[in-house]
C-alpha cells in the first residue's frame, strides 16, 4: 500500500494575507468602481463637517467609499459594516485591513456623512 502525504495546515502562519489586499481584489470588482468614483468626487463639502478638534479622523474619502460600498450591498448597519471588515476582502481592501468599530462608522455616518449626502447622492447618480 502506498503511503498517503498529507498536506500541512498552514493555520497558525503569522500572515494570512501577502503584503496587499489588492492581489485579492479582482481589477473588474464593484468594489474598485465605488472607490474610483468617490475619491474623483469634489470631498470638499464632506471635509467642511469637520473642525479640526480631537485625533486625526479617518480618511473621509475611505469612510464614504466604505458606507456606498456596504449600501449598494444590501449592508444598511454600522455593525454590519464593521462585521464586514472583519470577513469580507473587497472591505477590507477600502479600510486597508484597518478594523473600524461600528461606534466609528455611525459617527461618520451621523456627524459627516448626513450633513452632505445630497451633494454626494446627486453627484453618484448623475456619474
Amino acid at each position: 500500500m502506498a503511503k498517503i502525504q498529507i498536506k500541512s495546515e498552514t493555520r497558525h502562519e503569522l500572515s494570512f494575507f501577502p503584503n496587499s489586499f489588492d492581489d485579492y481584489v479582482p481589477k473588474d470588482s464593484k468594489v474598485r468602481m465605488v472607490d474610483h468614483i468617490i475619491r474623483s468626487m469634489d470631498i470638499n463639502p464632506l471635509m467642511d463637517t469637520y473642525d479640526g478638534i480631537g485625533a486625526p479622523p479617518y480618511s473621509p474619502k475611505m469612510l464614504l467609499s466604505l458606507v456606498v460600498f456596504a449600501y449598494i450591498n444590501g449592508v444598511y448597519s454600522c455593525r454590519g459594516i464593521a462585521d464586514a471588515l472583519k470577513y469580507d476582502v473587497r472591505y477590507m481592501w477600502i479600510c486597508g485591513g484597518k478594523q473600524l468599530s461600528f461606534a466609528t462608522i455611525n459617527r461618520f455616518r451621523s456627524n459627516h456623512m448626513i450633513k452632505c449626502i445630497d451633494f454626494y447622492f446627486d453627484a453618484v447618480v448623475s456619474i
